[in-house]
């Protein structure tokens, strides 16, 4: 029987998800290893295109600079657990909430609380400075902001939402600043049927301008994947297709790429769980699977290890498509006791090269945010894109970790940082310095909901995410403790 008492719950809100539930530092240490059944052999030291895993285009990282703080939103709220966001922007792992113009402007998403509770959906538009909050009518983010941003190839900011009785919402803004409902697709029109439940998970702006959204839903009860399409080319309609859910998966991740083949990951149990497979695996979808037909295959991409010594495994995957089409994840690897304290974790970069996966270590040690367990924990909440030029860029917060007076574990997420991978190896910089439990024992200092966007040069970049303040020396609480939400906006050179 396994003692819960840890921080270890907070995976299990990660991976229970169905698919319809989800200053500078020094440069970091490539390695690469690789294995096809999820076990990781020397491969290459990835200090080249052709001898590395990870995807890369041509020419030297960006080196981050100049970055420049702006506030986004701010709030109180009295939580008693360190999952609770009731006065948070940016709630429940947002993402998708920062994008990119090919005009050089940025947008960010958040959720505004009002003093009654309520809450809306609000927009900011940035240039050189953060404009002024855009209120997006009739939509509202209790638990999660279930939207994407995104701009069209005419640099307009537009939104992709959706539930079961509305279907798909589309949102354009106009040069005034004013967010109108532009089109609504029914799941009728879509399925063919009413579909319950019905959830946007992810949308993109491909490099042709085409906008590409992706949905789940269960039509007369069985479970499919949306994709919609609408081209840039002027008076052109959103255009859906259905296709069968990845089967026997729990996971929060599906995506298109730009041959409109299909990506997900999952695991295949979710915690609580003992024994557990924890292993991260994927699936694909297109035209040219083995049988010439659109069929879903499967590939574990990091296999888990579960009971004594330790449990081992990849957690918080994101999940990314290269421009050359290659699925590229961005993952903590943990190592856990039995009883589930955390042992070490570091952040990883997997990619599928030569039909096997094989991935880099990103990093291993924190950048001075640290608690009294010690300097061993990285890479939580990894949030990976990529430019335009084809590099991928990944942010990422260091791990606070500590054993109270009663010997229980520990853990807050904290510090912003960014890694971006080029020719010449992956570079990292700290975007917001944080003081982990060891400098500050209370209040404890933590972030959360990281999301960024890079401009389609790749010169400049907007990170956006949220300062955690909270009064008290642990995450167990008898009663709910003050918890001051600072969401900002990190704007930076590259």
């Amino acid at each position: 029987m396994r003692l819960l008492r840890s921080s270890f719950p907070v995976l299990g809100l990660l991976i229970a998800l169905s698919w319809f539930g989800p200053g500078c530092g020094d440069e970091g240490e490539v390695s690469g290893t690789v294995g096809g059944d999820g076990d990781a052999t020397t491969q290459a030291d990835g200090t080249s295109p052709g001898g590395g895993c990870v995807p890369v285009g041509e020419g030297a990282a960006g080196t981050v600079s100049g970055v420049t703080r702006s506030p986004l939103a701010s709030g109180n709220a009295d939580v008693q657990g360190s999952l609770d966001d009731w006065g948070s922007a940016l709630p429940g792992g947002s993402g998708g909430l920062a994008a990119a113009s090919s005009c050089g402007t940025f947008g960010v998403l958040y959720r505004m609380v009002g003093d009654g509770g309520d809450s809306s959906v609000a927009y900011r538009h940035i240039t050189k400075t953060v404009g002024d909050p855009e209120i997006l009518p009739g939509l509202s983010a209790s638990m999660k902001i279930p939207a994407t941003l995104m701009f069209d190839a005419n640099c307009r900011a537009a939104v992709a939402t959706a539930s079961a009785q509305d279907g798909y919402l589309f949102y354009a803004r106009s040069e005034q600043g004013e967010w109108t409902v532009e089109t609504t697709i029914g799941t009728e029109e879509i399925f063919g049927d009413l579909a319950e439940p019905f959830q946007h998970r992810w949308g993109t702006v491909e490099a042709d301008g085409t906008m590409v959204v992706v949905g789940t839903g269960a039509s007369k009860g069985t479970p499919n994947v949306v994709v919609g399409r609408l081209s840039p080319a002027e008076g052109q309609a959103w255009k859906f297709r259905t296709f069968p859910a990845p089967s026997g998966g729990m996971g929060g991740t599906i995506v298109s790429g730009p041959d409109e083949a299909l990506h997900a990951l999952y695991t295949k149990t979710s915690y609580p769980c003992d024994p557990c497979d924890l292993g991260l695996y994927y699936g694909r979808l297109g035209d040219d699977g083995p049988s010439g037909s659109a069929t879903w295959s499967e590939e574990l991409v990091q296999k888990s290890q579960w009971g004594d010594p330790d449990d081992r495994f990849a957690t918080n995957p994101s999940l990314a498509v290269a421009p050359d089409g290659r699925p590229v994840v961005a993952a903590s690897y943990q190592t856990r006791v039995i009883t589930g304290s955390l042992k070490s974790s570091e952040l990883r970069v997997y990619a599928r090269t030569n039909g096997k996966w094989c991935y880099e270590t990103v990093a291993t040690t924190p950048d001075g945010y640290q608690g009294g367990d010690g300097a061993k924990y990285t890479g939580a909440l990894p949030y990976l894109t990529y430019d335009m030029q084809g590099r991928p860029h990944v942010l990422f917060t260091d791990m606070s970790q500590w054993h109270d007076g009663n010997g229980w574990s520990n853990g807050i997420n904290g510090q912003l940082r960014h890694a971006v991978r080029s020719d010449d190896g992956w570079k990292l910089a700290t975007l917001l310095s944080q003081k982990g439990q060891s400098a500050s024992n209370r209040p404890l200092e933590g972030f959360g909901a990281p999301s960024l966007a890079v401009s389609p040069d790749g010169s400049a970049a907007v990170a956006v995410g949220e300062e955690r303040i909270w009064d008290t020396d642990s995450i167990y609480n008898d009663q709910p403790r003050p918890m001051q939400y600072n969401a900002v906006v990190l704007s930076f050179g590259l």
